[in-house]
């Protein structure tokens, strides 16, 4: 079996027997490249925003009868190949050919039914229109019937004169279908305006072309008239005008000189190439040609067309090749020079798929995080970012598309079973669904819980949330973190098996499966539930929504992220410098955010800053040390690290409540702002307590708060869980009156 794209489209949709798509998915796995071009087939047909070529379009691959008979695998041999290059090389014509195959092997099973009324209707839509222009036909005297034959004739007459007699080729192997009676009537009656027009017109454009200079090489709209001309040397012994040194540099002379400005706009100067010893020519003086030679330097193809994907190979520069000198007849040489061609390492997993997010790649040669362009492959062993706020969305080679929601860091690897993705997962949050595909196999590391994730159905849909937990109270360069990981089905049938478990489990829509890695506890699967806000994109706040739009506009691709982020930290908006320092904050730069606590400008901002300083914490012991490192250059860079940690109930009752109090008198702002904070999440009642405020202007209060803690009810209100919240997706029934008492 060959590695064709019709075989391809085939394979993609359930064409093939089952022994041939087991045969052709050994051969993608062996092809990287091949696996690459599948998962562009499933992003481009998913593009909202792709072109399609127009309907009446004439060419190889524009042509609609054609793209019919290369799907119905009618069209002739020495053509396939051709047509499947260009396919290759445009992803407007990839993608109508696959759309095309799709829409297809959707009504195989089941053919479109035309009522026969329809079919009858439609056979005598001609004659109806036939006899509706009958009736003005004979109006016409037969006078006026000669005179407008003989214009019609006198008009055609013309226009067949001045067509050229050469039979004209078309790309299209299909006869043009003849024109009714009815069409042609209509039609002439319009020859005589349409040339009318066309002379309107080539009068516009002469008069357009005449105010950007003279009719000659001078004029930038005719330039291209006279570039073929060659200026030639005549060489010696013949007439010639002798080159001066100061021509051969580059200089003209004092009369020349508005001239030579005006032509060098319109010609590029005519220097003989330098000629290597190698390929040195006769002695005496070299001419300049001045019509240059396009050597084209792009990499040969296989040789066979009808390969899929031409095998990858670096570029070798050629042998210098001549122009033969119209004067001398001598050859000279002219260097080509090769395109270098850069090749990532490791195979192609997916694609970016997103226009308008954002997907930070770490660059291990520059050791900076860079933004991903639009429609880029990922390869193996790169790590992924997602910044807060943003959901941008890659598409696998496996069949599998996933979108990210907020914070993430990932990275693809290459697979060990055919057919399948794999993802180490740090932390993130993400909703993986099929492309109609059934059974698309994910392997997944989910903070160190190792499995794959089937999705059974063509309509599958799986939410997954993934991140490290550190308890609070904890420290987070001695105690350890456990991971959680929550797998929730939104739709269709899923199955997730540990590797090395003897069985899968089945996790149906609604349900919730959940798992504490590190922890001795067996896996919990319940519901059903509602789904959690974070999988739709309206969970996010307006203001977030609206800053991460206009960051996205203020981002540069070529320059690092860390450094246009620092560039924002200046901008005069608030909630701008807000998301650039949490961002900062994920790529491990935490001086932005320590900086906003102690500003009261960015009080609206505090909360999912403090957010994203714990979540460096709970990360990894070294980026928790290096959060410390920069703590240590603060007043209070102890308080304020022992403040994030956070209190635990047995903490609160020894003396974490009574520091608590205490600090919501301190003179640094931050540690006020982290007090009052920790207050807040633990009660639940934030007794309108300001941290911008002197402590002076708080006193009523901060009284408030000593008299809850001379009580002892300063403890929380609802215990800190990891797992989300689980509500019923059928709430139960009232009990009915009279009844339960």
């Amino acid at each position: 079996m060959r590695l064709t794209l019709r075989t391809l489209l085939a394979y993609l949709y359930n064409v093939l027997e089952p022994a041939e798509a087991e045969e052709f998915a050994a051969k993608m796995q062996k092809n990287p490249d091949v696996e690459g071009l599948a998962q562009r087939i499933r992003g481009i047909t998913h593009k909202v925003r792709m072109t399609a070529p127009r309907i009446d379009a004439k060419g190889l691959t524009d042509d609609a009868n054609n793209v019919a008979e290369y799907v119905d695998n009618v069209l002739p041999d020495d053509r396939v190949g051709d047509f499947e290059r260009t396919c290759l090389e445009s992803d407007m014509h990839l993608a109508e050919v696959a759309g095309s195959y799709q829409i297809l092997t959707m009504v195989l099973g089941k053919p479109a039914e035309v009522p026969p009324p329809l079919r009858e209707r439609i056979y005598n839509l001609p004659s109806e229109e036939a006899d509706a222009l009958a009736p003005s036909r004979e109006e016409v005297s037969p006078e006026k019937s000669r005179i407008r034959s003989r214009i019609v004739k006198a008009a055609t007459a013309a226009v067949d004169a001045s067509r050229p007699q050469a039979e004209v080729k078309t790309t299209s192997t299909h006869p043009v279908p003849e024109v009714p009676e009815y069409l042609k009537e209509g039609s002439r009656l319009g020859v005589v305006p349409m040339i009318a027009a066309s002379l309107l017109a080539f009068l516009v454009v002469a008069a357009g072309i005449r105010t950007l200079g003279p009719y000659d090489r001078t004029n930038p709209a005719l330039a291209w008239m006279y570039a073929d001309e060659a200026i030639v040397d005549a060489g010696p012994g013949q007439n010639e005008t002798p080159v001066t040194p100061e021509q051969k540099t580059g200089g003209t002379e004092p009369g020349e000189e508005q001239n030579a400005a005006k032509n060098s706009k319109t010609k590029p100067e005519a220097i003989a190439p330098d000629v290597p010893e190698e390929n040195s020519v006769e002695p005496g003086p070299v001419a300049a040609v001045g019509k240059k030679e396009t050597v084209a330097t792009k990499p040969p193809m296989t040789e066979t067309p009808a390969e899929l994907v031409p095998e990858p190979a670096t570029t070798v520069p050629e042998p210098a090749k001549t122009v033969p000198n119209p004067a001398k007849g001598p050859k000279i040489p002219v260097k080509t020079v090769p395109v270098p061609v850069v090749k990532k390492e490791g195979p192609e997993l997916g694609r970016y798929t997103s226009d308008e997010q954002v997907l930070a790649r770490y660059d291990a040669k520059e050791m900076v995080w860079k933004m991903v362009p639009t429609r880029d492959l990922i390869f193996a062993d790169e790590q992924l970012q997602v910044l807060p706020t943003y959901r941008p969305q890659i598409a696998l080679s496996s069949g599998a598309q996933i979108t990210f929601a907020g914070e993430s860091l990932v990275q693809l690897e290459a697979a060990k079973k055919a057919g399948a993705s794999r993802m180490t997962v740090q932390y993130a949050r993400m909703v993986v669904v099929t492309v109609g595909m059934p059974g698309v196999p994910l392997e997944l590391d989910l903070s160190g819980l190792k499995g794959t994730l089937i999705l059974r159905d063509a309509d599958a849909g799986v939410a997954i949330d993934s991140r490290r937990y550190l308890p609070p109270g904890s420290d987070p360069e001695k105690d350890p973190a456990f991971g959680v990981v929550e797998i929730f089905t939104t739709s269709g049938r899923a199955t997730w098996q540990v590797e090395g478990a003897a069985e899968a489990i089945e996790v149906p829509a609604g349900h919730l499966l959940t798992y504490v890695v590190g922890a001795d506890e067996e896996p919990d699967l319940a519901g059903p539930f509602k789904a959690p806000a974070w999988i739709d994109a309206s969970s996010l706040s307006d203001i977030d929504r609206v800053t991460s739009r206009n960051i996205l506009k203020m981002l540069e691709p070529q320059k690092p992220l860390d450094v246009r982020f620092q560039e924002l930290l200046s901008d005069p908006a608030v909630d701008v410098r807000a998301l650039a320092a949490r961002c900062l904050g994920y790529l491990d730069q935490f001086e932005p955010l320590l900086k906003d606590l102690s500003s009261a400008s960015q009080k609206a901002f505090w909360t999912s800053e403090i957010d994203a300083l714990r979540h460096a914490l709970s990360r990894s012991p070294e980026i928790a040390g290096r959060l410390k490192e920069n703590l240590a250059a603060l007043k209070q860079g102890k308080t304020i690290y022992r403040l994030l940690w956070g209190y635990s109930r047995e903490q609160l009752a020894d003396v974490g409540a009574a520091e608590l109090v205490e600090s919501l008198e301190s003179s640094d702002v931050e540690v006020r702002v982290l007090a009052s904070d920790n207050l807040r999440r633990i009660t639940g009642a934030p007794h309108n307590y300001r941290p911008e405020r002197r402590p002076d202007e708080s006193k009523l209060t901060i009284n408030k708060w000593k008299e809850r803690l001379k009580d002892g009810t300063i403890d929380y209100k609802t215990l800190p869980s990891p797992f989300m919240e689980r509500v019923p997706l059928v709430p139960k029934a009232a009990p009915a009156a009279g009844k339960g008492k």
